[in-house]
């Protein structure tokens, strides 16, 4: 059986010199991980930046989400990301 999990990566504001990566979602169903992201990739911008900023926080953190499908209940060798310098 295939389960299809929806990650974020996001800068963390480093201005490129790492990437926090988080688990947003394992769904059973591609369509429901597929809406998922969809309602994330609302949040932001073309560029990744989210789209509605409190004026008082300064977020300069860039986003991107992916849905990554694997089979469930095996074993697998999945690199999701995630650096830092």
């Amino acid at each position: 059986m295939k389960v299809y999990m929806v990650i974020e990566k996001n800068d963390g504001g480093s201005g490129g010199w790492g990437q926090y990566v988080s688990l947003c979602g394992i769904y059973t169903d591609e369509h429901e991980a597929n809406r998922r992201k969809q309602k994330l990739d609302a949040t932001i911008n073309e560029e990744g930046y989210l789209i509605e900023k409190d004026e008082d926080f300064i977020n300069d953190t860039r986003y991107m989400y992916d849905v990554i499908p694997v089979e469930a209940n095996e074993d697998i060798d999945e690199l999701l990301g995630g650096y830092s310098e």
